[in-house]
């Protein structure tokens, strides 16, 4: 929304209204390059003779007791086979089971106003607020990797950010 108006021939007001509501999921959560949940991230540094599944000696892939495919987290799971390199991590595996949300609000107010007085004189005051509010959700899965051994995990998160910006001219 915004408005503008010439209130009189010296006076000059108008502004500016703006609302976003906004939700994503995401593939990672923790923002580094090398974490084992950015999936093209891991797939270039870690070779491909690793494998993605578990499978029985037949090469299908197995799935667990809940009818879960079971992800090789390179924990010695799969055949006791255990990978010296990014152990307890399988980007695909992360992927599908972990889960990464945010949702959230954002609200920015901006008004001026502009006075004009004797000759050559010009009063401008420019004031702007901003609000954002961020609720962040994180779990990762209980059944394979890091913590599979506590039972999985959640993180929440809420953030809330104001800033306020005032500005006068001469």
């Amino acid at each position: 929304l915004s408005a503008d108006t010439q209130a009189k021939s010296w006076l000059k007001v108008g502004g500016d209204l703006c609302y976003t509501h906004y939700s994503a999921k995401q593939i990672d959560s923790e923002g580094s390059t090398g974490s084992t949940g950015k999936i093209f991230a891991y797939a270039t540094r870690i070779a491909p003779i690793y494998p993605v599944y578990v499978r029985d000696g037949k090469g299908n892939i197995m799935t667990n007791a809940e009818g879960i495919t079971m992800w090789d987290y390179g924990d010695g799971m799969n055949a006791g086979l255990s990978r010296p390199y990014l152990p307890q991590g399988n980007a695909l595996g992360s992927t599908i089971l972990d889960t990464s949300r945010y949702n959230g609000n954002a609200f920015n107010a901006q008004g001026y106003f502009e006075v004009r007085f004797l000759k050559d004189f010009k009063f401008t005051s420019n004031n702007a607020v901003s609000y954002d509010e961020l609720r962040y959700t994180s779990i990762t899965n209980p059944y394979y990797g890091g913590y599979s051994s506590t039972g999985g995990m959640v993180y929440k998160e809420t953030d809330r950010t104001t800033a306020y910006t005032f500005q006068q001219l001469l």
